[in-house]
C-alpha cells in the first residue's frame, strides 16, 4: 500500500472542545419574558399552560471561542496543505502522532524551565482531557479539509499533551492509498 505522509504545525496553546451548549429561548419573547405567560408558564387569566409550551423551543449552539479556535486551526492547516493534492481525502486515514505542547506554568523550578529549554520532555497530567476534548476538537477542525469524514481515520497510534517553550499542536499522519 502506498501512503502520503502529512505533518502540521498550530502555533498557540491548545484549545479544548467543549460541548455543546443548550437554552431554552421563547418565541416573541419581550425583554425576556413570554407574553403568553409572562415567563411563569401561568397565562394572564391565572390557568396554568401545559408543560410544554409551543412557544418556546431549544436552541444549541457553540461558544464564540470554541468556534474561533476550531477556525484557527483549519486556517493553519489550509496553509500548510501541499500543492496539487487532492483533498479532501477519501481513503484510510492513520494519525501517527498528535502532540498538544502547553506553555511553562509560572511556578515551574529553574531545573524544570532549563529541560524545556533543552527540549526535555515534561507531561502535563492536568486538564483539559486528552481524548474527550483536545483531540476531538482538532480533527472536527481538519474534517472537510484532510479527510471527508472523521470515521475514515482507523487508527490514532500516539497522542500526548506535554509542556513545552513553543505552544501548539504538531499532527503527523498518513493518507493511505489502498490500491
Amino acid at each position: 500500500m502506498k501512503s502520503h505522509e502529512l505533518q502540521f504545525f498550530v502555533p498557540g496553546t491548545p484549545f479544548p472542545k467543549q460541548s455543546v451548549r443548550t437554552k431554552i429561548m421563547t418565541r416573541g419573547a419581550i425583554n425576556g419574558k413570554c407574553p403568553f405567560c409572562n415567563g411563569k408558564g401561568i397565562t394572564n387569566t391565572g390557568r396554568a399552560l401545559k408543560a410544554v409550551h409551543s412557544h418556546f423551543f431549544v436552541s444549541h449552539y457553540k461558544e464564540s471561542k470554541v468556534k474561533a479556535s476550531e477556525k484557527k486551526v483549519s486556517l493553519f492547516v489550509k496553509n500548510q496543505l501541499p500543492k496539487g493534492m487532492a483533498l479532501p481525502w477519501e481513503g484510510p486515514v492513520r494519525i501517527t502522532s498528535i502532540q498538544f505542547t502547553f506553555p511553562p506554568l509560572k511556578r515551574f523550578n529553574k531545573a524544570t524551565m532549563e529541560g524545556l529549554e533543552e527540549n526535555q520532555f515534561v507531561p502535563k497530567t492536568t486538564r483539559p482531557d486528552l481524548t474527550d476534548n483536545l483531540q476531538k476538537g482538532l480533527i472536527d477542525a481538519m474534517t472537510g479539509i484532510i479527510w471527508v469524514d472523521d470515521s475514515q481515520i482507523y487508527e490514532t497510534a500516539s497522542v500526548y499533551k506535554c509542556y513545552g517553550m513553543h505552544p501548539g499542536t504538531t499532527v503527523k499522519l498518513q493518507l493511505i492509498d489502498p490500491f
